[in-house]
């Protein structure tokens, strides 16, 4: 378990540095190339992790990892993942609101900017690895393979925990620790309350989209 989560840990660095030779190469669209390219590296990275180290070395089941359909009725599943992706929001609004109240400086979520979506029909190549590619290699990774990882030797509310506070700090940045741990929890209680990954990841796209399509519309 640690040892996937180190060597994620220290793909980081090299994904983005190829991220950024391939924006140099291709002269252009800087940012959005940036994006897309590191996304869907490290998405392909953390799938080869979860491979290895999950599927392959200890012979889990994609059932194990939360690739499995969801307990319950398809409405309270639904309203579950739209509560987790509202609470997401509200949390992530009402820390932003407080942070800015008191001038917090790093703690501020920074902006996200519009130019690290393509223009155009190139657009849906960013969606698609932002919106789309990173929350199913998120949730698989921090979700499925880290709290079935944890939860023998922590018991599942510790793993939930540990699994929000290891994914707030991959983010890399002071300023979403705090609402990336918050919604990591919601997503992890979501996970342990309906037994598959497929609503978090639902709730992850939407949280997702909706934070790419403010960015290009400045809202």
């Amino acid at each position: 378990m640690l040892l996937a989560i180190l060597v994620i840990a220290f793909a980081i660095a090299p994904v983005v540095l190829l991220a950024e030779a391939v924006a140099a190469l291709l002269g252009r669209d800087r940012q959005a190339v940036v994006a897309w390219t590191s996304s869907m590296v490290m998405g392909l990275v953390i799938l080869a992790v979860v491979w290895h180290f999950g599927l392959g070395r200890l012979q889990a089941l994609p059932r194990s990892l939360g690739m499995a359909k969801p307990r319950g009725s398809p409405v309270v599943v639904i309203l579950l993942a739209v509560a987790a992706l509202t609470g997401s929001l509200v949390l992530t609004g009402l820390y932003t609101i407080l942070v800015r109240w008191l001038d917090a400086g790093l703690l501020t979520p920074p902006e996200i900017q519009g130019d690290i979506v393509f223009t155009g029909l190139a657009s849906l190549m960013s969606f698609f690895a932002i919106a789309v590619w990173t929350p199913i290699t998120e949730e698989i990774f921090f979700r499925g393979f880290i709290i079935a990882g944890l939860t023998p030797r922590l018991g599942p509310w510790w793993a939930m925990a540990v699994s929000a506070a290891i994914f707030s700090a991959f983010h890399l940045n002071l300023g979403v620790m705090v609402p990336i741990f918050a919604t990591g929890l919601i997503l992890a209680l979501l996970y342990h309350r309906t037994g598959s990954l497929w609503p978090g990841i639902a709730a992850h796209v939407g949280q997702n989209t909706l934070a790419l399509l403010g960015a290009m519309y400045g809202v």
